[in-house]
């Protein structure tokens, strides 16, 4: 039996696989929540810092990782440096409303997960 025959058979003693769970419930926000979220000034305050920045290695703990955040707060510098210099206001303000609202989501997902 090769490995296609064998995936479509139904095997009827098998688990439920994870989508079989309607517990599990991954929320995707919508706009209006990141809205509201980003309302709360500590929030927002912290949007447009360098807290709002994704580090890849949220928890660093060796050096290769710290270089690694560190680029990345570096390269988001360097793009809004560039939008500014560029004067491209459009690229300026996809920046920052990228930083925003993926901040807001972070924050979604601490309190909905």
């Amino acid at each position: 039996m090769s490995l296609t025959s064998a995936l479509r058979c139904e095997d009827p003693n098998r688990t439920g696989s994870p989508d079989d769970f309607d517990e599990i419930n991954d929320s995707i926000p919508e706009f209006s929540d990141l809205l509201e979220i980003l309302d709360d000034d500590v929030i927002f305050n912290e949007a447009f810092s360098i807290d709002a920045i994704q580090a890849p290695y949220p928890y660093a703990n060796g050096n290769f990782q710290r270089c690694a955040n560190s680029m990345a707060v570096r390269y988001f510098k360097t793009d809004v440096i560039d939008a500014i210099a560029q004067q491209d206001f459009d690229a300026l303000g996809r920046l920052v409303a990228k930083l925003a609202t993926d901040y807001a989501e972070r924050i979604y997902d601490i309190k909905h997960n």
